[in-house]
């Protein structure tokens, strides 16, 4: 058993070792030093050496040609194991040297290329005494720099050095630069150039050794006062005959001496420049990044200056190169009997010679068999062939391809093997295909010689058709259909063996799109975007995405103008740009197929500007420039630009011709004695390209007489006792030659006065001294230069001298009408001071007028002026009369309101203004106010909100402030809520702070108030609010007074906090009954009356409060009304039934003749009748007052009562608050106090207007006949009808016509007029209490106007809580009666 244990060991450990085992194979070197490496004297360096081969290949080393041992050179020199890389941790000089890698094996020899091995060092500059330049103004000067040896090269710069020592960087530029030899070039010296004493020295940099040496100095000791004007010369240039490598950056520079500084341009003779060529150093240097044979040829510098003649120099470029690869040698394994050939074709300029090695050592020198053999052949230099290959045709070998400029190196192997086949890449046990595509099942292996490969579906082996063996023994399915799917085999078999492996293939649906992108076409700057979707196998949606190309290129998040949408998978482009156009491609794949849909992008944008622009023809007064058309970008182009430069001002370009956009030529007219240069521009519906290129050319004019004199000739008169005359400079491109000069000529009365010669052209006024005033002078002014006086005709200007003061006041200022903001003046004019003569009193140019106003008493603050050009006089009477003296007139307005004010009035020339007129007064009337100064919120509560505020600024009342509106409106988002008053809004001006009630807990309010004066509403102030969200509230204590037999009052305290309702009722129920009745609710008095009562009535009573969101009540009290309750027993009291019943029938009778009577006497006096106010508005639930939230207090109703209320209300005699309402309203008007009368009257809501009450198609009477003084302030008053009629304004305010006669003993107004039926409600009229605590019932109180002066009003605030005083007193049937008692009207039967 255990001998046969061993035997299977041995058995498995012979099949793995055949399996795994690893063929012989020549070395190769893949890592290998570069061709040059530095080091520096103490830093480690290292030269790297890596390759592979079996048998494990051994490194060597030469140097200098000779075996080398790294080991010999103590402790500093170290070979890194398992590779030939030596590491040098101390060079010295002596380590210097050319190194060569090798790796050999058994098999043959791999070695690297050559290895230079050299320390750096940079040397000094040889040494020299410092040099001293004294060169003119003007001139050139060149310094010379030799640079000291370098290893590696070093950069050579010019520095400025300080007695200090220390270095400046020369900047570079067209004026001062550096050749490519190291010299520094100064084309023309400046003064500037002395640059302090300081020192120009040359300056050599290597960045390898991190050091750098400095040459001597050069001092420059400029000379002359004034620099010297010099034509370009040739200073330096690159060598006429330069050659440069392919692919290597390659510069060419000129040089050109002159004063100015020239211009250098550049062309090629033979075409055009290289597209990648830059340019720098003013045009003094071009560079090709990457040079090409194209490149080579004749390339032509030329600089220019407007002192002479171009100066040129021609530099032929030839084009070289290095040795590169055409056909690289690669290593090669097959199989015994076989042949190999090896490839090494090199190309470069001049053509490389190639040399072959075996094993390191040269063809025509080695000894080895194979290469001694008849079979080794050469048929020429680039092949090497052995054919019928044995097992011992193993070798490395190598190739070197070398010219003047460098060499290339190949090392490869050639193996020979016989090994069974081997798997090297087994088919796939699942491989997925989408349908459609193609697939490759994979089947390589290894093996000499080469195996056979077949393949099987199902048994079957596959031939043709879509199916094909690739070389490496893949099977190749194009097209791939549903029905391939299946399980695949595959064999492989040669001389020495045969394997075989199986795996099997899926194939589901391919990805497609299903939304296809479409073509857009945008405007640059705009976005544009771009939709796709697609499906896939239900299988493969997991692994379904989308992306994006452009052009075929991927979209990546680094371009942070193109981002994916990815959930919908969009594509957008912002701010599309012209090079956004292109083909974009929706690219849907999962991990098995690809689908694509593409669309276009259109980016209309500016055009690119014209290219070679072309000065063709250059004459006296013409030049033609040519010029070839750059892309339209998307939208055609609708014209050409042409502008020109000149020398006069050579930064500043001036537009010459526009062209159409058919036409690339262009025929501008030029002026005398000027150096013309041109460039184009392209204009589409996008807008103006960039300028191009200007010509290179110069367009020159030789000079002539002018062909113009000086325009705008006039004269200024703004200097007393001169005469100024004034004119357009001409430029000098007007000029037409050199030595130009204005000929300024005055004449007086015929007689030339005055003559002057201005030689410098920007001069352009000049002061003559006549000691006159406003007298009129003939004037001329002539160009002329050096070849003569302008051939243009010339013109006589007439001008005037200095004007001055008028001496003229205007009469009879005065203003004629006034509003709010303007004032119409009027005042008398004698227009024949508007002619301009001599003599004038108006001393000048007459101009209009200037109207001066201010508010009195602060004119220096206020002081402003308004002008009356003479263009806008007006005339008071429509036409001029007759008389010279005329009536003008002009409105000024922008006028503050209700400001007292002062004006007076000028006379204008155009210089000076006249005394002014007598100071006339006026005073604005009343406007509406500004704003508020401040608007803030103390404190806010679930349902309330207390609001402060401060008066309008005083300069910005505009009138009387009589009160302050106050209205809101919720905030949902962005949506406003319609508008809602607060009722009732305040009328005290002196109020400042106020309480808004019936708000919503938890809600955003924006809150608006407007000052308010005679005039109306002023500017609004607005804040915006939320309320405190609901909570727990407190019930204030309360009292029960007044009460008899009916009727009984409910007080309580009131407070205002965050936990306090505010909105009170009252809730009573008779004692033991089970339902509890309740009140109307309270927002603003803090008291309630309870009304409608059975008399010896015992009542429980308790207070509640609400928020909108809950509600709280407070403790009971009882209280009985007084009188005999009802009595229950009909037939105890028979006799007392039937006397009642007779009683009650008499009364019926008497009252239907009462009212039979008072019938008649209203057909009479139909003006007596008046309108009972509607006290619904106070108590019943569709008619509360306005500014609360009326929605929630029926909401919170709806959910508080029960459906028994209105049963207990009717059947048990419960709170009927109509009734209550009926029974109020027959007090008499005349029971108020004097002081509630007047506030009654005055404070009326001004917005009520709009409320319409035509639906209340009843009357009312009273007892008394008197009427309620009350109607809304717009509401107009029928005097003939006694009646308030809405087609007239009814501000009483103002309204001084009407005749309200007090009625102080009976305490009522006299004038007994009735209200009409559509006037406000009584519960609309403004009460106020007296002063004294027996106050009047009021039911429902406002703060309004009152009609005395504010200032002798009593400040009232809403918090005040004697404007929360409940009435004292009560009559018999529980209405408010005043403390002194008022005299009852009656009213009878006629």
């Amino acid at each position: 058993m255990e001998n046969t244990l061993t035997l299977i060991g041995v058995f498995t450990l012979l099949c793995c070792t055949a399996v795994i085992a690893i063929p012989n194979r020549p070395p190769g070197i893949y890592i290998e030093p570069d061709k040059d490496i530095y080091f520096k004297p103490g830093e480690t360096v290292m030269m790297p050496c890596v390759g592979d081969g079996y048998p494990k290949v051994i490194y060597t080393w030469k140097k200098n040609g000779k075996d080398f041992n790294p080991s010999g050179n103590d402790d500093r020199m170290v070979q890194l194991a398992n590779s030939g890389t030596i590491v040098i941790n101390r060079p010295e000089d002596k380590d210097e040297g050319i190194f060569q890698c090798f790796a050999e094996n058994e098999f043959g020899r791999s070695m690297t290329n050559h290895v230079n091995l050299r320390e750096g060092i940079l040397a000094e500059f040889p040494t020299g005494e410092n040099e001293y330049h004294s060169p003119e103004l003007g001139t050139a000067l060149t310094l010379e720099c030799i640079p000291p040896t370098s290893y590696p090269k070093a950069q050579v710069e010019w520095v400025l050095k300080g007695r200090s020592g220390r270095n400046e960087a020369i900047n570079y530029n067209n004026r001062v630069t550096m050749d490519l030899e190291a010299r520094l070039h100064i084309t023309n010296v400046k003064a500037k150039d002395h640059q302090e004493g300081k020192a120009y020295v040359c300056m050599a940099i290597n960045y390898f050794m991190r050091h750098n040496e400095f040459d001597h100095g050069h001092f420059i000791n400029p000379r002359g006062t004034a620099e010297l004007k010099i034509g370009p010369t040739y200073q330096w240039a690159t060598p006429s005959d330069h050659f440069g490598l392919v692919g290597e950056k390659f510069r060419m520079k000129c040089i050109f001496a002159g004063n100015p500084t020239p211009e250098v341009f550049w062309r090629k003779t033979n075409g055009q420049l290289p597209p990648d060529v830059g340019i720098s150093q003013g045009g003094q240097e071009i560079t090709i990044q990457s040079l090409t044979n194209e490149d080579g040829g004749k390339y032509e510098c030329y600089g220019t200056n407007t002192q002479g003649q171009k100066a040129n120099r021609i530099i032929n470029l030839s084009v070289q190169s290095k040795p590169y690869w055409i056909q690289k040698p690669e290593d090669i394994e097959t199989s015994e009997g076989a042949s190999a050939t090896f490839l090494c074709k090199a190309d470069g300029k001049p053509t490389p010679k190639t040399e072959w090695f075996v094993n390191g050592v040269p063809i025509d020198e080695s000894t080895d068999d194979t290469v001694l053999s008849n079979r080794f052949m050469k048929p020429n230099d680039m092949n090497v062939t052995i054919d019928d290959l044995k097992l011992t045709d193993v070798f490395v070998i190598q190739c070197n391809c070398s010219n003047s400029h460098g060499y290339k190196f190949a090392d490869v192997y050639l193996n020979v093997l016989r090994e069974a086949p081997q798997f090297v890449k087994r088919p796939e046990e699942n491989a997925k295909v989408a349908e459609s595509n193609s697939v490759d099942l994979s089947c390589q292996t290894s093996g000499k010689p080469d195996p056979i490969i077949t393949w099987f579906k199902e048994g079957q082996q596959i031939t043709g058709g879509r199916y094909q063996i690739r070389p490496n023994g893949n099977l190749h399915i194009d097209s791939v259909v549903l029905s391939d799917a299946g399980r695949y085999r595959c064999t492989a078999n040669n001389s020495y063996g045969f394997v075989e492996a199986s795996g099997s293939l899926t194939v589901r649906r391919k990805a497609r799109i299903e939304s296809k992108p479409g073509d857009l076409e945008v405007n640059s700057g705009s976005d544009a975007k771009f939709t796709c979707t697609g499906t896939t196998d239900f299988n493969e949606v997991l692994n379904l995405g989308v992306t994006w190309q452009k052009d075929g290129k991927n979209i990546t998040t680094n371009d942070q103008r193109m981002t994916q949408n990815f959930q919908d998978n969009s594509l957008t482009i912002s701010g599309t740009i012209s090079r956004d156009s292109g083909f974009y491609t929706c690219v849907v794949q999962d991990k098995l197929s690809v689908a694509t849909a593409s669309a276009i992008l259109t980016v209309k944008d500016k055009p690119d500007p014209p290219v070679d622009v072309t000065l063709v023809k250059c004459l006296q007064e013409k030049a033609e420039v040519t010029w070839t058309k750059g892309a339209s970008n998307n939208a055609p182009v609708q014209y050409f630009v042409v502008e020109y430069n000149t020398t006069f001002t050579p930064d500043k370009w001036t537009y010459a011709q526009k062209v159409g956009s058919t036409q690339t030529k262009a025929t501008l007219k030029i002026a005398p004695n000027v150096v013309y240069t041109f460039r184009v521009l392209s204009v589409n519906k996008r807008g103006q390209s960039e300028p191009s290129a200007h010509t290179s050319a110069r367009c020159t004019t030789n000079p002539t007489r002018p062909s113009k004199n000086p325009s705008n000739v006039r004269t200024i008169g703004d200097l007393r006792n001169f005469l100024v005359v004034e004119w357009t400079p001409m430029p000098p491109i007007q000029q037409a030659g050199d030595k130009f000069e204005y000929i300024l000529t005055v004449i007086k009365d015929g007689i030339t006065i005055h003559t002057s010669n201005i030689n410098n052209y920007t001069i352009t006024r000049k002061n003559i001294p006549t000691n006159d005033i406003f007298v009129p002078y003939d004037i001329t002014v002539k160009a002329k230069n050096e070849i003569g006086e302008s051939n243009a005709a010339l013109i006589t200007y007439k001008g005037y001298s200095a004007e001055d003061i008028p001496q003229v006041t205007v009469g009879n200022f005065a203003v004629e009408e006034v509003t709010d903001s303007a004032a119409t003046f009027v005042w008398d004019w004698d227009m024949s001071y508007n002619n301009v003569t001599p003599n004038t009193p108006i001393r000048g140019f007459f101009q209009g007028f200037k109207i001066q106003f201010w508010r009195r008493g602060a004119k220096s603050e206020t002081f402003r002026e308004r002008e009356v050009l003479k263009s806008q006089i007006k005339l008071k009477y429509g036409s001029r009369r007759k008389r010279a003296v005329t009536t003008l007139t002009f409105t000024v307005d922008d006028l503050q309101p209700y400001t007292n004010m002062e004006a007076q009035i000028v006379v204008m020339n155009t210089y000076y203004v006249s005394p002014p007129s007598a100071v006339i007064s006026l005073q604005t009337l009343p406007g509406v106010p500004g704003p508020v100064q401040s608007f803030t919120v103390p404190q806010t509560g679930s349902n309330f909100v207390m609001l402060a505020w401060d008066q309008p600024d005083e300069t910005d009342r505009n009138g009387l402030i009589v009160g302050y509106d106050i209205g809101y409106q919720t905030i949902s988002g962005l949506d406003l809520g319609k508008m809602q008053d607060r009722v009732p809004q305040i009328n005290d001006p002196y109020t400042n702070r106020t309480v808004l009630n019936g708000l919503v807990a938890k809600q955003k309010y924006r809150v608006h108030i407007w000052g308010r004066t005679m005039m109306g509403r002023g500017e609004d102030y607005f804040i915006e609010v939320t309320t405190a969200a609901a909570g727990s509230q407190t019930v204030p204590s309360f009292d029960i007074k007044n009460v008899n037999e009916t009727f009984f009052n409910v007080t309580w305290n009131s407070v205002i906090s965050s936990k306090a309702g505010t909105v009170v009722y009252v809730e009573f129920r008779k004692d033991g009954a089970s339902d509890w009745q309740q009140t109307t609710d309270e927002v603003s008095n803090n008291w309630k009356g309870v009304a409608n009562l059975e008399g010896g009535t015992s009542y429980e009573v308790r207070l509640a409060v609400t928020n909108g969101m809950s509600r709280s009540t407070s403790g009971t009290q009882y209280v009985s009304t007084t009188g005999i309750a009802a009595a229950y027993n009909l037939g105890a009291n028979f006799g007392w039934f039937i006397g009642m019943m007779l009683a009650l029938l008499i009364i019926i009778a008497i009252g239907a003749l009462i009212v039979f009577c008072r019938k008649q006497a209203q057909e009479k006096m139909e003006d007596k009748y008046r309108a009972k106010p509607d006290k619904s508005r106070m108590y019943d639930r569709e008619g509360e007052p306005r500014g609360h939230s009326n929605d929630y207090y029926k909401e919170r109703r709806r959910l508080e009562r029960n459906d028994s209320f209105d049963d207990v209300r009717k059947d048990d005699g419960g709170f009927d608050d109509r009734k209550y309402d009926d029974d109020y309203d027959d007090r008499r008007y005349s029971d108020y106090p004097e002081d509630d009368r007047n506030r009654d009257y005055d404070d009326r809501d001004y917005d009520d207007k709009d409320r319409d009450y035509d639906d209340k198609d009843r009357d009312y009477y009273r007892d008394d006949d008197r009427r309620y003084d009350d109607y809304d302030r717009e509401d107009g008053y029928d005097r003939d009808g006694r009646r308030y009629s809405y087609d007239r304004d009814d501000d009483y305010d103002r309204d001084r016509d009407r005749d309200y006669d007090y009625d102080r003993d009976g305490k009522g107004y006299d004038d007994r007029r009735d209200y009409d039926p559509d006037d406000k409600y009584p519960s609309d009229v403004d009460d106020k209490y007296p002063e004294d605590e027996d106050h009047a019932y009021e039911p429902y109180q406002r703060s309004g106007y009152e009609r005395s002066e504010s200032k002798d009003k009593k400040r009232i605030s809403d918090m005040d809580d004697e404007y929360k005083r409940e009435p004292s007193k009560f009559d018999d049937d529980g209405y408010p009666v005043e403390a002194e008692g008022g005299a009852a009207g009656s009213s009878t039967c006629v």
